[in-house]
């Protein structure tokens, strides 16, 4: 008898949003914990900016010293978590990298972003929370809060949805969720593709139900470019019925795995999913009546942390 793998206790917006694309896909990347052998360049540079500039803000905002002398040495902090996150040699990627998307364009862009938005005058302020260890700022914030009307299939136990933000920040006597995002391409549809986004709706759900009036998100595009680094920051609200609609949907989406899962039985998509973007990673498994055969030899296990930020896309 076939044994199942173990069905996850976390889900998180990029497993919901491969959930209700392509089961199948769900099945292979977040149940078998399988990844294609090479990263994809996009994943690794953006987790790696992330990490820079979480050590830059954290620097930053630690006590002492005066904001002219912190702000140069926030860089070289953020600029070393950089080198220590990309790592040598470099990271095997898929197929021929961006030239866009190297180390030193990382670099560059965590640079120019501190010159766009240097902390001391950025308008964006991070929230100072009250932890055990007195006053941090709410920098990197991450959750996990359980879902009570799905239950985990093999412990009884509500399913919890996790994330992880960049930010928390007031801006005209509001708090917003604070998001950024690399990317090559900044424009009309770039900036308008943020008001629906599932992702951005659960941050601000996350917020609200620890207590902070969280009116929507601003989200931050760095755009990577060959040369020069471009930038543009936008504004999306949720209403509370937008939030409360989100969460009847990720229940529903929440069960219908789970239910998969207790049926063995995942749905294909069958259609642009499959070829989207650079296509599926696992179309070889797809098409082939013996997929084992070729998991082995064309992949490896990876498994996915949703509260690590060095493998949350940005």
């Amino acid at each position: 008898m076939k044994t199942k793998p173990p069905f996850p206790e976390y889900i998180d917006s990029s497993m919901r949003a491969t959930m209700t694309s392509c089961q199948k896909q769900f099945y292979w990347q977040y149940l078998r914990h399988l990844a294609p052998l090479t990263t994809p360049i996009d994943l690794h540079f953006g987790g790696c900016f992330a990490s820079g500039l979480e050590a830059a803000r954290h620097y930053f905002y630690s006590p002492g010293g005066t904001p002219e002398e912190k702000q140069s040495r926030a860089l070289a902090a953020g600029l070393e978590a950089i080198l220590i996150a990309w790592g040598p040699p470099a990271p095997a990627t898929e197929g021929k990298p961006p030239a866009v998307k190297t180390l030193d364009t990382c670099l560059l862009a965590l640079e120019s972003y501190t010159t766009q938005y240097p902390f001391a005058f950025d308008h964006l302020q991070p929230l100072s929370l009250r932890t055990v260890n007195g006053e941090v700022p709410a920098v990197e914030c991450s959750f996990a809060l359980p879902i009570p009307e799905v239950l985990h299939p093999e412990t009884g136990l509500p399913l919890f949805y996790c994330g992880r933000y960049d930010m928390l920040a007031k801006f005209n006597n509001n708090i917003f969720i604070v998001d950024e995002k690399t990317t090559t391409q900044l424009g009309p549809t770039w900036t308008q593709k943020w008001e629906l986004r599932g992702q951005l709706t659960g941050y601000c759900w996350a917020a609200r139900t620890y207590g902070f009036p969280v009116v929507g998100a601003i989200i931050r595009g760095v755009a990577i470019r060959k040369h020069t680094i471009e930038h543009v920051e936008v504004l999306t609200y949720r209403s509370s019925y937008e939030v409360d609609l989100w969460y009847e949907q990720l229940v529903h989406d929440l069960q219908r795995i789970v239910n998969a899962y207790q049926t063995d039985y995942y749905d294909y998509a069958f259609n642009d999913t499959c070829t989207a973007y650079r296509g599926c990673h696992f179309q070889r498994l797809c098409k082939s009546a013996q997929p084992e055969r070729w998991i082995s030899t064309n992949y490896r296990e990876h498994i996915w942390s949703p509260l690590t930020p060095k493998d949350a896309p940005k």
